[in-house]
């Protein structure tokens, strides 16, 4: 049975509403559940989880502001978990300065099925 004009533009409505509630999620760093350490088990001297961090976690991090922080978070999204450390640099405003900054703070968990 094919769809009629008016149950297309629905259609198209409902998709641009799941599209923005996304990228809504991805703009205040909010992260699927799953990927979230229960508050008991995260310590303030332990080290981020770059690949399940949230924004406040990274802007904790030296050199890391609510720009930066946003666009390491947008790269895993578009890219996937962080492989090597390095891979940072491919975030724009992070150089090689910041990521010695960094590679003492940081960590590469991930998720077993994205790694």
């Amino acid at each position: 049975m094919p769809f009629s004009q008016a149950d297309g533009r629905a259609l198209i409505f409902l998709g641009s509403l799941a599209l923005l509630a996304s990228g809504l999620l991805l703009i205040n760093g909010m992260v699927p559940s799953q990927y979230l350490l229960p508050p008991e088990s995260q310590d303030s001297d332990a080290l981020i989880r770059l690949n399940l961090a949230s924004i406040d976690e990274l802007e904790s991090l030296p050199g890391i502001g609510p720009v930066i922080a946003e666009r390491i978070i947008r790269y895993r999204m578009l890219h996937g978990p962080f492989r090597s450390f390095d891979e940072l640099e491919k975030v724009a405003g992070i150089g090689p300065q910041t990521l010695r900054a960094l590679r003492d703070r940081v960590r590469l968990d991930c998720p077993p099925s994205e790694c």
